[in-house]
């Protein structure tokens, strides 16, 4: 495709990024190891939600990866770096950085919602990694390296693919070995059954 869906001339290539390629995977396992080791959830809980946050992510990738091959729109500085003897392969629609951050953002902040009653987690968590989304959204917009449209339909994706997996994994079933706890009480044990 030689013209953007939404877009407008070429701009000047960039070459420093302010959220390198190499933040993602880091940010991701840092994700995964709050789900999986949180303090305030039952260890099943944290295993599937562990899953469900590794299948969000993957289905995510997936699915910016498949847009991108579909589409094929040119990122608006492709003629810039290539007059700089830069290759890009990659394309533009839609922003993986964002899809992935607002993927990240999303599953992470409904994990945190479900498993803490402490408002201080409940309000850190989502304006520390929405705000870290947004700003990611917004430099790969400043660095030229996707439209707006771009990080807008990321964001969207990535978000919508954490809340549909979220749920999915948030209404399996618990196991049976965790429906029935045994504590003590003065004077004696009390036994729960969760149905």
């Amino acid at each position: 495709m030689d013209d953007p869906l939404i877009g407008g001339p070429q701009k000047s290539f960039i070459s420093q990024e302010r959220v390198p390629d190499w933040m993602l995977p880091v940010a991701h396992l840092a994700a995964l190891g709050a789900i999986r080791f949180s303090p305030d959830a039952p260890r099943s809980d944290r295993i599937r939600h562990a899953h469900g946050y590794l299948m969000a992510i993957s289905l995510n990738q997936f699915g910016t990866s498949f847009v991108k091959g579909i589409v094929g729109r040119r990122r608006p500085n492709e003629e810039a770096a290539r007059a700089l003897g830069r290759r890009t392969r990659s394309k533009s629609f839609y922003s993986g950085h964002a899809s992935n951050t607002f993927c990240l953002a999303t599953y992470a902040t409904l994990y945190a919602w479900r498993r803490t009653d402490r408002s201080i987690v409940r309000a850190a968590v989502p304006l520390a990694l929405y705000g870290a989304a947004t700003y990611t959204a917004w430099s790969r917009v400043a660095e030229h390296r996707h439209y707006p449209s771009d990080v807008i339909v990321g964001g969207v994706a990535g978000s919508g693919v954490a809340v549909l997996l979220f749920r999915w994994y948030d209404r399996m079933p618990v196991p049976a070995a965790e429906r029935i706890a045994v504590g003590p009480v003065p004077g004696g044990l009390a036994i729960a059954v969760r149905f």
